[in-house]
C-alpha cells in the first residue's frame, strides 16, 4: 500500500535547513556599537567603535566588551575616573588616533594592542589604585607617535617599529621580548627603567636624543645596535643573556 502525504522534494529540504543555518547565522552577526561621547554606567557591548574624528570616554563606570575595541582615525579613546574598559578581543588604534587610560582607570585586554600612523597610547597606572594596565596578547606599534606605560603587564612581547614619538616603559612587565627599531625622533627618547622582561630587549637603528635602560630584568639578551644617541644611560639591568653593542659600553 502507498501513502501519499505531503512530503517535500529532497531539494527543497536542503534549501530550507541552509536558510535555517544561513538565518541562525546572520542573527548572531551584531552590527558593533558605536561611542560619541561618554559612558559613565555599567554597560555591556559585542564589539565597540569609536568612529572617525569622535571622542570617547569611559568614566565611572565598567564597560565589557567581548569582541574587539576600534578608534578611527583622528579619535580618541580615554578611560579615566574610575572607568573600567574589559576588552575580550583586541583594541586598534587608528591612524592619528589616542588611546589614553589615566591612573584611576583600567583596561584589560584579551587580546591584542596594535597602534599605527602616528596614533598614541598612554596606559598609566598606579598601584596604590589597584594596580596597572594589563593586555593578555602582543602590543605593536608601525609608525606610531608614542608609547607611555606605568605600572602594566604585557602578555606576550612588545614591538614598536619607525615611531616619531618618545617610548617610555616604566615599571612594565613583559612575558615576551622588547623590540624598538628605526624610531625617527631626533629630540626624543626611549626610557626602559624598572621593568621586567622574559624575554631579550633588542634596540636597533633609532635616531634619538637619549636612550635610558636601568635597573631591569632581562631575562635573555640586551643588544643595541645601529643607534645614533646623543646620551646614552646603561646601568644597574640584571641580564640573563649576553649584553651586547652599544649597551655593553
Amino acid at each position: 500500500m502507498q501513502h501519499h502525504g505531503l512530503l517535500s522534494p529532497p531539494g527543497l529540504a536542503t534549501i530550507a535547513l541552509a536558510m535555517v543555518v544561513l538565518g541562525g547565522s546572520a542573527a548572531r552577526a551584531e552590527a558593533p556599537s558605536t561611542c560619541s561621547g561618554g559612558i559613565t554606567t555599567n554597560s555591556t557591548f559585542g564589539a565597540l567603535v569609536v568612529p572617525d574624528n569622535e571622542d570617547c570616554f569611559i568614566s565611572g563606570g565598567t564597560v565589557t566588551v567581548g569582541g574587539n575595541v576600534e578608534i578611527g582615525s583622528n579619535a580618541s579613546l580615554r578611560i579615566d575616573a574610575s572607568g573600567t574598559l574589559s576588552v575580550g578581543g583586541n583594541v586598534a588604534v587608528g591612524s592619528n588616533a589616542s588611546l589614553d587610560v589615566g591612573s584611576r582607570g583600567t583596561l584589560s585586554v584579551a587580546g591584542n594592542l596594535s597602534f599605527a600612523n602616528g596614533s598614541e597610547v598612554v596606559l598609566m597606572g598606579v598601584v596604590d589604585f589597584g594596580g596597572g594596565q594589563s593586555v593578555a596578547g602582543s602590543l605593536v606599534g608601525d609608525h606610531a607617535g608614542g608609547l607611555v606605560i606605568r605600572s602594566g603587564t604585557i602578555g606576550k612581547g612588545i614591538d614598536i617599529g619607525f615611531s616619531t614619538g618618545n617610548v617610555d616603559l616604566v615599571d612594565v612587565s613583559v612575558a615576551g621580548n622588547v623590540s624598538i627599531h628605526d624610531a625617527t625622533n631626533p629630540i626624543g627618547q626611549v626610557r626602559i627603567p624598572r621593568s621586567t622582561i622574559g624575554g631579550q630587549v633588542a634596540i636597533a637603528h633609532n635616531s634619538l636624543s637619549a636612550l635610558e635602560i636601568t635597573d631591569n630584568t632581562i631575562g635573555k639578551h640586551l643588544t643595541c645596535f645601529g643607534n645614533a644617541i646623543s646620551t646614552l644611560t646603561v646601568s644597574g639591568n640584571t641580564v640573563g643573556g649576553k649584553v651586547q653593542g652599544q649597551c655593553a659600553f
